[in-house]
């Protein structure tokens, strides 16, 4: 299941992964994996935000969705290269410069997160527990 949980900040997209979850239990399809396919927050153009700010974001709902029981598969920031010069609006997503710079972002991002690497502890069979950031 493939989703792109934009949201205002780390938490914000966090509650958009434990709604899906929730969705899918009520479904009666507890245990698919949820590909988070796209997310993050832009540093330029309309609603950037500061790159320290985004870089401490990206860490952190990478680190609450490895705590969490939301049974996520992978993580992919939008926007790898970050073109120049920025003519689109989402040219703002981009962690590392069309030069190759690395952003705050892409030099502290790494999945797992160092001390995060437990994953999927249910019992076979067992219904998801959500839990959120801390939990477990």
């Amino acid at each position: 299941m493939g989703l792109h949980p934009y949201g205002a900040s780390a938490d914000a997209a966090l509650q958009v992964v434990i709604r899906l979850r929730h969705g899918l239990a009520a479904l009666g399809s507890p245990e698919p994996p949820v590909v988070v396919s796209e997310f993050g927050w832009m540093t330029s153009g309309h609603h950037a935000v500061p790159e320290a700010w985004r870089a401490g974001q990206v860490v952190a709902l990478t680190r609450a969705l490895a705590r969490s029981d939301c049974n996520v598969g992978a993580m992919q920031l939008h926007t790898w290269v970050r073109p120049q010069p920025h003519r689109d609006p989402g040219d703002g997503y981009g962690i590392v410069g069309a030069d190759g710079r690395q952003t705050a972002t892409a030099v502290g991002t790494t999945w797992p997160p160092a001390g995060d690497r437990r994953r999927n502890r249910r019992a076979a069979g067992s219904r998801p527990a959500v839990l959120g950031p801390g939990a477990g």
